[in-house]
């Protein structure tokens, strides 16, 4: 049964997959993903939707936690989320696409 994942879910999943967030090791504190939402002018976000989206996506196991650092929480995406991101997602449709017509979108929003 396929999960109810939303373009935030695959903003995220975007996210760690094109910053090569792939282990326990090499994974995201929340505040970056927080500041790609926040420079990518797609979505709105607020950090405690920002978490229960992180908590959804680990119970699905798209993504995992990594290693803390200090008290700081860190994911990073699975190979259950790299498989679904390139099959269902990026073969689908074209991503870029769909970001740069949002970009495009709040640019003439703000003139």
């Amino acid at each position: 049964m396929e999960s109810c994942i939303d373009k935030i879910d695959i903003t995220i999943l975007h996210f760690l997959y094109m910053n090569s967030k792939r282990s326990s090791f090499n994974s995201s504190q929340i505040k970056p993903i927080l500041k790609h939402f926040e420079e990518s002018n797609t979505e709105t976000i607020s950090y405690p939707t920002l978490v229960r989206r992180l908590n959804k996506l680990t119970s699905e196991e798209y993504i995992l936690l990594g290693y803390k650092v200090k008290n700081s929480k860190t994911y990073y995406i699975t190979e259950k989320g790299v498989v679904f991101l390139e099959n269902d997602v990026m073969n689908k449709e074209n991503l870029y696409d769909y970001i740069s017509i949002d970009e495009e979108i709040n640019d003439g929003e703000e003139m």
